[in-house]
């Protein structure tokens, strides 16, 4: 079984293989098991405002605004919210019409379902990276990296303990290159996981204009028209209204993480609920605590340089983000990237949008899991060129420094998270450059045919 869902022939091993397999399947197990745990314990506090902003949609209230006090429902209170008149909710409708079906339920019930499909989400991503792998070499390292710093990575913990929502677009991201990859499917289908996946995420948007410049033009069109449609049929639901108090309660929250005192002092101080909420105290344990930081570009810097204006520095922040990314695209493309592999082409749309994320005002360290995305689809070519020191150097380096291994005994173990996403990304980027300035034989074929013709050797 696990042969036919990986393609690894674990008969074909030598000993180094076999014991990657088996301490990346203890990794797993082990991470799984403290994951159990963790949802039992924790109630997952990022879950909660999706929840309950789910069922103010559903019962017709703004989920980004709406005001709790002493009689509201107990469905609809957050014991961590921070102000009066803006709650946690900061997702767009789409988002929130994911968890709408399911809103009704016992919040208990809910934090279980939600667990184990972000797990099943990161297994099916593995399975599917994995098998999208032509030789047995790249299969192995990539399950191994993906077992021990990803699903075995605190931030992969946080990921499932705070009740997050990126294995999802991990998933989707993973499935979109998949059907690119095995061209069985036309490309108006390959551009359908990719467009759920910019519903979910605006921010991806930018794989749109990205795929088309790198000629895969029918994938490009097909997502942008599913991410359109999903928009328009949670306009039921949310209404043009919601969409514009989206925009604006992020621009909010942009201010508040930038100490605006007077956009603070706006906002008021939120109704405190009692501590018990559908079953769990959260005076007691809200969730885990443990290293993460947030690893945006954009809130660093200004600290960093202590900036004054902040406010200015985050409008110049975004003009950046999107000149970085078409900076590194039209590098990519004078380097002849539109010529080059699936593969290649693929994980530039997909660092590129990244990039962007980078630069948003909060990027906490769990969003590094759509990493694994990107470095699976560079990985053999990365492998067969022989990757320059330097850029496999960041990308393990930013992986094992990242998982907090060495860091974390010692004084500045919360740097961890930041040296594995600065470290990571600029790995990516390098490595997308880097491949898309030269030919790579023997990548232009369909994934299917690539395994059948490993078979019979």
């Amino acid at each position: 079984m696990f042969e036919r869902l990986t393609g690894i022939r674990l008969a074909a091993l030598g000993r180094l293989g076999r014991t990657a397999m088996l301490v990346s399947l203890l990794a797993l197990l082990a991470a799984l098991a403290v994951s159990v745990s963790d949802v039992i314990k924790y109630p997952g506090e990022d879950l909660r405002p999706k929840v309950t902003g789910a069922r103010a949609m559903l019962l017709g209230l703004d989920p980004y605004t709406y005001q709790a006090g002493p009689d509201t429902p107990e469905e609809l209170q957050d014991y961590t919210r921070v102000f009066a008149h803006l709650t946690r909710v900061t997702y767009p409708p789409t988002l929130l019409a994911l968890y709408a079906p399911l809103s009704p339920l016992p919040f208990r019930a809910q934090r279980y379902f939600w667990a184990a499909a972000e797990w099943v989400a990161l297994l099916a991503t593995l399975l599917l990276l994995t098998r999208s792998l032509g030789s047995q070499r790249a299969r192995v390292l990539f399950f191994t990296l993906a077992c021990i710093f990803f699903a075995g990575g605190d931030f992969w913990r946080l990921h499932v303990e705070r009740g997050q929502y990126y294995a999802f677009v991990l998933l989707l991201l993973a499935g979109g290159s998949f059907l690119l990859l095995r061209g069985r499917n036309g490309p108006w289908v390959q551009g359908l996981p990719i467009g759920f996946a910019i519903a979910l995420r605006p921010t991806l948007a930018v794989m749109i204009p990205a795929l088309w410049l790198l000629r895969l033009r029918k994938p490009a069109v097909s997502a942008a028209g599913t991410a359109a449609l999903l928009v328009v049929l949670t306009l039921p639901l949310a209404g043009i209204r919601g969409w514009l108090q989206y925009q604006r309660s992020v621009a909010m929250l942009e201010r508040t993480i930038l100490g605006d005192k007077e956009t603070i002092r706006s906002l008021g101080q939120p109704y405190r609920p009692p501590p018990v909420i559908e079953g769990h105290d959260y005076s007691q344990t809200a969730y885990l605590r443990s290293y993460t930081a947030n690893t945006s570009f954009s809130w660093i810097v200004p600290r960093l340089l202590q900036l004054r204006d902040r406010e200015a520095w985050m409008a110049i922040s975004k003009v950046l983000a999107f000149a970085c990314a078409a900076a590194f695209l039209i590098a990519a493309l004078v380097l002849g990237a539109a010529r080059r592999s699936l593969r290649t082409r693929a994980a530039l749309a997909i660092v590129a949008a990244l990039m962007v994320d980078d630069f948003l005002i909060l990027r906490v360290s769990y969003a590094d899991v759509l990493l694994l995305a990107p470095l699976a689809l560079l990985l053999p070519a990365l492998i067969r060129q022989r990757t320059p020191p330097l850029f496999a150097a960041l990308l393990l380096g930013g992986l094992v420094l990242g998982a907090n291994l060495l860091l974390v005994w010692t004084p500045i173990g919360w740097l961890g998270p930041i040296v594995r996403s600065a470290a990571v990304m600029l790995g990516l980027v390098c490595s997308c450059l880097w491949l898309s300035s030269f030919a790579q034989p023997g990548h232009r074929q369909p994934l299917r045919l690539r395994e059948e013709s490993e078979e019979q050797k």
